[in-house]
């Protein structure tokens, strides 16, 4: 197990074997980590929860829930990675989609004018 400079471990924290912890993680109470967990810097996990063996949790990332299967997490909360990158994609698309939904309901409004 590596466990990198200013790292929090709360009470009765388990870790597995050959797991890695990255400085500034936080971890809460009871919590229990698997076995070849990798944890990136300035990431949570709270307490009474289990994370699965082969978890990756990226740096910045907050674990909320128990993770059951060996996934790589990111956000906070933190969800599967594909998944984020997806939803961080549309997330940088936001202002130009609504300036277009804007400019759709200016012609919806316009159209339901002419029609009455």
């Amino acid at each position: 197990m590596k466990i990198d400079n200013l790292v929090h471990l709360a009470h009765n924290v388990e870790i597995g074997d050959h797991s890695a912890l990255a400085a500034q993680v936080g971890i809460a109470g009871s919590a229990k980590l698997g076995k070849h967990i990798m944890v990136g810097g300035q990431a949570g996990i709270s307490g009474h929860l289990h994370i699965a063996d082969g978890t990756k949790i990226v740096a910045q990332s907050g674990i909320p829930s128990t993770v059951k299967k060996a996934d790589t997490l990111m956000g906070s909360p933190g969800i599967p990675i594909e998944e984020f990158k997806k939803s961080y994609f549309g997330f940088r698309k936001l202002s130009f989609i609504l300036q277009k939904l804007n400019e759709l309901d200016q012609k919806l409004k316009t159209v339901s004018k002419s029609s009455e």
